[in-house]
């Protein structure tokens, strides 16, 4: 079958956004078992680059972080055999337990990052405002007054006010779909 450049980029592009998302749990897993930074940085360097390797051995029907901490376990098991004399190599059920924790961990926080981008779906009006100087501008609670005729106070208590409405949403979210 001939892949065209268009499929190409369409592939390159899904997994830029896969492995945004999944970085954070990833390095985790990597840090939690190679203590020294610099050979973590390394570790996670093969990892993308051996993501993009093996992209067509990605099962688009499964969830990519399993993949992605499996293929990370496999660089962190190469790197400590490298080292094989090292004390800190871990057992095959340390890095299973691991690999299950990091990727629980991620799939919990895009699920907390779904429900944040539901919750800021149906905020208007001046929340939505005050949201978007404050996070999408990064205006400071001072500017913000300035712009919109208020007091630095009001903007303090407003964006507070907004921020635990949020946070109630985001927890009714959550609790929804585990009830589901």
């Amino acid at each position: 079958m001939e892949v065209t450049v268009t499929q190409l980029r369409l592939e390159t592009r899904d997994l830029a956004r896969l492995w945004t998302q999944a970085q954070p749990s990833v390095a985790a897993f990597v840090y939690a078992l190679v203590p020294s930074f610099h050979d973590s940085e390394d570790i996670l360097q093969n990892v993308a680059s051996t993501l993009v390797d093996k992209i067509d051995q990605y099962d688009p029907a499964r969830p990519f972080l399993p993949w992605a901490i499996g293929v990370a376990r496999y660089e962190v098991l190469r790197h400590l055999q490298s080292r094989g004399r090292d004390r800190h190599v871990f057992g095959d059920e340390v890095l299973e337990r691991l690999e299950e924790a990091c990727a629980e961990v991620g799939q919990e926080q895009e699920s907390l990052k779904e429900a944040l981008d539901n919750c800021l779906r149906h905020l208007e009006g001046r929340s939505r405002k005050l949201l978007e100087f404050r996070y999408l501008h990064d205006l400071k609670p001072r500017r913000i007054a300035q712009q919109l005729g208020l007091t630095d106070n009001s903007v303090r208590v407003m964006l507070h006010r907004i921020r635990s409405a949020l946070r109630r949403c985001i927890e009714r979210r959550i609790e929804l779909w585990r009830t589901q």
